[in-house]
C-alpha cells in the first residue's frame, strides 16, 4: 500500500478534518511543491559540457534566455562554462 495512504488511515478524526481544510485550501500543495523543489535542489547537478559529478553550492551557474523561457545551467569549471557559450550562446 502507498505510504501516504497508510499515513491516512493512521490519522485520527481531528488530524483528518484539518487535513482536508488544509487540502481545500491548498496549503497541502503548496508544501509539497516546496519540498520537491528543496529536494531536487539537494541533488548533485551534472556539467552539460562534459558530463562531470558538480556537488550542491560548487560551480559555476548561469541563467539565460529570453525572461520568458528562462534556463538555468551549472558548469563545473571556466573551461566549460567558456566551452558552452562560444559554442551555443554566440550565435
Amino acid at each position: 500500500m502507498n505510504v501516504l495512504a497508510q499515513l491516512v488511515k493512521e490519522l485520527e478524526y481531528e488530524e483528518l478534518i484539518l487535513m482536508k481544510k488544509d487540502l481545500e485550501k491548498g496549503t497541502l500543495n503548496k508544501l509539497v511543491k516546496k519540498q520537491i523543489v528543496e529536494k531536487r535542489d539537494e541533488q548533485q547537478k551534472t556539467c552539460p559540457v562534459c558530463e562531470s559529478s558538480i556537488r550542491r553550492g560548487e560551480g559555476i551557474y548561469i541563467e539565460f534566455g529570453s525572461p520568458s523561457m528562462r534556463q538555468q545551467a551549472t558548469f563545473d569549471g571556466v573551461d566549460c562554462l567558456r566551452y558552452f557559450i562560444e559554442k551555443h550562446l554566440s550565435k
